[in-house]
This record gives C-alpha cells, sequence and structure tokens, in this order.
C-alpha cells in the first residue's frame, strides 16, 4: 500500500509540473516541429493558414521578449563596464554581444511576423 502511495504521489506532481506548461503553450498558438513540419506540407484550408498564422505570431512575441531581455542586459553591460568589452569583443559578457543578439532576435521577429502575414492572406484566398 505504501508503494501505490508513493507512486501515485509522484505521478501527481509530476503531473502538475508538465501540465501547465503544454496548456500554455497549447494557448499561446505556438505549435511543436512535428506538428509544424505536417502542417506546413498540408495547409489547405483557411483554419490551416490561420493556425499557422497565430503560430508565427506567438513565435514573433517570443523572439521579440527575449530579445528585450538581451536589450536589458545591453544597458547593464553599459552602465557597469568591465574590461571584457576591450580584452575579448563579442563574448557572453559585453554590450556588443548582447546587442547583436538583440538585433538579430528583433529581426528574427519581423521575418515571422511576416511570414504570420502571409499565412493569413493565403487563409483569405482558402476561403474564397
Amino acid at each position: 500500500m505504501n508503494v501505490i502511495k508513493k507512486r501515485t504521489m509522484w505521478f501527481l506532481l509530476l503531473a502538475m509540473l508538465v501540465v501547465p506548461g503544454l496548456l500554455r503553450a497549447q494557448d499561446s498558438g505556438m505549435m511543436n516541429k512535428e506538428e509544424l513540419k505536417s502542417l506546413i506540407g498540408n495547409a489547405k484550408t483557411a483554419q490551416d493558414h490561420e493556425r499557422l498564422a497565430k503560430h508565427f505570431d506567438a513565435e514573433a512575441n517570443r523572439l521579440d521578449a527575449e530579445a528585450n531581455e538581451h536589450q536589458e542586459l545591453v544597458a547593464e553591460y553599459k552602465a557597469n563596464p568591465s574590461g571584457q568589452e576591450s580584452k575579448h569583443p563579442m563574448s557572453g559578457k559585453t554590450a556588443g554581444h548582447c546587442q547583436y543578439f538583440a538585433d538579430a532576435l528583433h529581426k528574427a521577429a519581423a521575418q515571422a511576423r511576416e511570414l504570420a502575414a502571409d499565412h493569413r492572406v493565403m487563409a483569405k484566398q482558402a476561403s474564397e
């Protein structure tokens, strides 16, 4: 009986940790890689393209949030400079490194938004 209680507790603990993350991913519109590849290859209906558009919107938001974190680090590194910038430019502890990734992530977010817009156009065409 004691073993069953322990297994049940572990199962419940695991479920409490895993399920909320899965629900957040589902609510955000994000798909896993397999779903995304499959839907890109087989999208025919307006609903398919709208689902892809929502995925790319969510991806753009995620990328922008990550870019903003790097931008905050740029301000921190500039406010508190160290010798790293001159000795090891672009190392992980420099404003230049963080600025590079902030710019690249914002660019990727813009491209994801373009993909979302393209899929909304395809959704409109599919419904006509």
